[in-house]
C-alpha cells in the first residue's frame, strides 16, 4: 500500500511540483486547500487554481473553510504582520494545523509543503519555518521537498518513508529551476507567483484596516470590500459603490437583509450601505454616488431599499465635487 501524505496546494507552482517530487516515490499526495475570504476571486467561469491544478496532478482536494480563523489572525496575529496586513507566519501555522488534522483523519503518514527556504522574507526563512512547525504542534514532522536537502532531515527521511537523496535543494527567490521542472513534469495549470493573497496589495489593505480600526471587520464585509469603490461615511457606517454594470449586479447580489441599497434613477453606479446611516449619511451617499454620474448638476435621485426588499423610498441630493468626494474614499 502506498504511503499517503498531506500537501498544502495553493494553485502555484511550487506546491505543484513539490507534490510531483513525491509522486515520483509512489508516495499518494491528497491535496489541502484552505478557503477563506483572502483569496482574489477567480474569472468568472474558471474554478480555483488549487482545483486545475489538483486535477492536473490527479490528486483528491480537500478545501476546509477557514474563513473565521483567518479573520481573527488578520485583526491580531500573534507573530506580527509582513509589509502590510498579512500575517504570514500565523496563516501557515493555521494551514499546518489544518494539514495535521486531515492527516490524522486520512491515515497519512505526513504533511509537507511548496515552501523553497529563502524565497518569501517572512515566512521562508529558516528560523521562521522553525517556529511554524513547533507552533503548529508539528517540530520536525513537515516535509518540505523542494529545499529538503538544504534543511535537517524530518523524522519521514529518518524512518525511511522517503528517500531524501531524491528530494530538491531550491532555495532563493529565483525561479527559472522550478520552470524548468515544471517543463519536466508537463504541469501547466499554475498560477502566477504573486498575487496569491489580497492581504499582499497595499489597495486592499489599507481599506481593510479601516474596517479593522473601525471594528466593522465580518465575513460580509470583506466580500463587500472586493468589489467597486469604497467610503468611510462615519465611524460606524461605510459604503461600497459599484464601477460597472457587473459590479453593480454583484453587490446587488451581495446585500444583506440590514444593509441599505441605492439603485440611481438614470444610468449610474449602485451602492450598498452597511451600518446604521443617518439621515445626513444617507444623503452623503446619494452625493457621492452623483460624483460618478453625468447630467445630475441639478440633483440626483436614488431608489433606497433594504436589502434584498422592495423599494422604500426615494433620497435626493447635490452631487459632491471630486475634490470633496475624495475625502471620504478609503
Amino acid at each position: 500500500m502506498a504511503t499517503k501524505a498531506i500537501g498544502l496546494i495553493s494553485g502555484g507552482l511550487d506546491s505543484a511540483l513539490a507534490v510531483r517530487v513525491l509522486q515520483e516515490q509512489g508516495i499518494e499526495a491528497i491535496g489541502l486547500h484552505c478557503r477563506h475570504p483572502f483569496h482574489p476571486a477567480s474569472p468568472a467561469g474558471t474554478e480555483p487554481h488549487a482545483l486545475s491544478v489538483a486535477r492536473e496532478l490527479g490528486i483528491e482536494a480537500v478545501e476546509p473553510d477557514v474563513s473565521e480563523a483567518m479573520i481573527a489572525l488578520v485583526k491580531n496575529p500573534p507573530h506580527g504582520r509582513g509589509r502590510f496586513l498579512n500575517p504570514c507566519v500565523d496563516c501557515r501555522i493555521l494551514y499546518l494545523r489544518e494539514g495535521e488534522r486531515l492527516r490524522a483523519e486520512r491515515g497519512a503518514a505526513f504533511v509537507f509543503t511548496g515552501e523553497v527556504l529563502g524565497q518569501r522574507p517572512m515566512s521562508q526563512r529558516r528560523d521562521a519555518m522553525d517556529v511554524i512547525d513547533r507552533d503548529a504542534g508539528l517540530k520536525g514532522r513537515v516535509l518540505r521537498p523542494l529545499s529538503a536537502r538544504r534543511l535537517k532531515p524530518t523524522a519521514m527521511e529518518e524512518r525511511g518513508l522517503v528517500d531524501r537523496e531524491r528530494l530538491l535543494d531550491l532555495s532563493g527567490r529565483a525561479r527559472r529551476p522550478q520552470l524548468e521542472l515544471a517543463e519536466k513534469y508537463g504541469i501547466k495549470s499554475f498560477s502566477a507567483p504573486a498575487g496569491g493573497c489580497l492581504l499582499t496589495f497595499e489597495d486592499f489593505a489599507r481599506k481593510l484596516d479601516d474596517l479593522i480600526r473601525h471594528d466593522q471587520l465580518g465575513r460580509h464585509e470583506l466580500e463587500l470590500l472586493k468589489i467597486g469603490r469604497h467610503f468611510r461615511l462615519s465611524p460606524a457606517v461605510f459604503l461600497a459603490m459599484g464601477k460597472s454594470d457587473g459590479e453593480n449586479e454583484s453587490l446587488g447580489a451581495l446585500a444583506a437583509a440590514d444593509d441599505l441599497v441605492l439603485t440611481t434613477l438614470i444610468s449610474g453606479p449602485l451602492a450598498v450601505v452597511r451600518g446604521a446611516a443617518t439621515e445626513a449619511e444617507l444623503a452623503l451617499a446619494v452625493a457621492l454616488m452623483g460624483r460618478y454620474m453625468k447630467g445630475v448638476e441639478a440633483g440626483v435621485t436614488v431608489v433606497l431599499s433594504r436589502g434584498q426588499g422592495g423599494p422604500e423610498r426615494e433620497v435626493r441630493a447635490m452631487p459632491l465635487s471630486v475634490v470633496a468626494a475624495e475625502r471620504y474614499r478609503i
